[in-house]
């Protein structure tokens, strides 16, 4: 699904995670001196994961004209073949577009942060560390872990939000338990992958941690027939073992 990219808050936001990837700011990918990469990533994702039109695809880093998006799109397609954790970067890119374009959940039953979920009891539980937020912090995912982690994104990104989301009744609600998937399945498929880089791929503390895989569980209990399923087709799609 593309993001409804003439809204300004979206291109404010690729720049900021963009940014925040690259350690520079938004307003200096926006200026001449800005990281070149950095502005290439820019212009691929808006152009290419979320529709934008060249223009704006440009404008966004202060380019005038549109060869430097063609430029762009063939040097970062290239690079996304090897770099996993950018390729991992860009789809959590798109998540967050989506998160921004849905309308706000009005529904009473409408699945949130806010719920006080039960903690779950993990299939394999992983060592506890000491200080959660400080550790994750400092702890960079291997190459394995982000494409694992990628993989995981791009399977439920299509299977949770495809084309109808709009028309769901709570798309707001979808989004939250599209990102919530995610985790859970990282969490539940992939032992090999530590706790702190988990806590850092999501950019979460531990009680968040805790707090996404609980709503997932709580709902799998509940009524989980259709959720079964859509856990089920993502796992398909990303290969997991039955």
């Amino acid at each position: 699904m593309k993001a409804d990219t003439q809204d300004p808050r979206i291109t404010q936001k690729v720049l900021e995670m963009v940014a925040a990837y690259y350690k520079t700011t938004p307003g200096a990918l926006k200026g001449d001196e800005g990281d070149p990469i950095a502005k290439k990533v820019v212009m691929y994702t808006l152009k290419e994961e979320l529709g934008a039109s060249l223009k704006a695809s440009r404008e966004a880093v202060g380019k005038k004209y549109d060869p430097y998006v063609y430029q762009a799109v063939k040097k970062v397609k290239g690079l996304m073949k090897t770099d996993t954790a950018l390729s991992s970067l860009i789809e959590e890119i798109k998540t967050e577009a989506l998160m921004i374009t849905v309308p706000p959940s009005g529904s009473a039953g409408a699945m949130g942060p806010t719920s006080p979920p039960r903690q779950p009891t993990p299939r394999t539980p992983k060592p506890p560390v000491t200080s959660k937020k400080a550790e994750a912090l400092t702890v960079v995912p291997s190459g394995n872990t982000a494409q694992s982690i990628a993989s995981v994104r791009k399977a439920v990104t299509g299977v949770f939000l495809g084309a109808d989301l709009l028309q769901a009744p709570d798309p707001a609600a979808e989004v939250m338990l599209a990102k919530d998937a995610v985790v859970f399945l990282v969490w539940d498929d992939f032992p090999k992958i530590s706790l702190p880089e988990i806590l850092s791929a999501f950019h979460l503390d531990q009680d968040g941690l805790y707090r996404a895989i609980g709503r997932i569980s709580v709902s799998l209990k509940e009524d989980g027939s259709e959720l079964k399923k859509k856990l089920k087709a993502a796992r398909g799609a990303y290969g997991a073992a039955e």
